[in-house]
């Protein structure tokens, strides 16, 4: 276990691309939480709603569980980038980009 360490720190780009993977899972994943919570809302589609609910968590799971396969550091940087998505996603408006 401790090589797999050693050869994570060792490669820094190897832990920033983890970083924007999570990045872009997080910013996806809270894109579908903020869709699927509009469509419920709105009482529009409520089997689509439920669908984007599944694939989210889906998502989620197989990204974080790719991560986690690959070593602690690499699931903590993804986990960590799921968290800057969630940022990005609360700080946009809600009707637009």
């Amino acid at each position: 276990m401790m090589p797999q360490v050693a050869a994570t720190l060792s490669n820094p780009f190897m832990l920033a691309g983890w970083l924007a993977a999570g990045l872009l899972l997080g910013v996806i994943y809270f894109s579908v939480v903020r869709r699927s919570a509009d469509l419920l809302v709105s009482g529009g589609a409520i089997a689509f709603a439920i669908s984007l609910v599944a694939f989210r968590l889906a998502l989620l799971v197989t990204g974080l569980y790719v991560a986690a396969v690959c070593g602690t550091l690499p699931l903590l940087a993804a986990a960590g980038g799921v968290l800057v998505g969630r940022g990005i996603v609360l700080r946009r408006k809600p009707g637009g980009a």
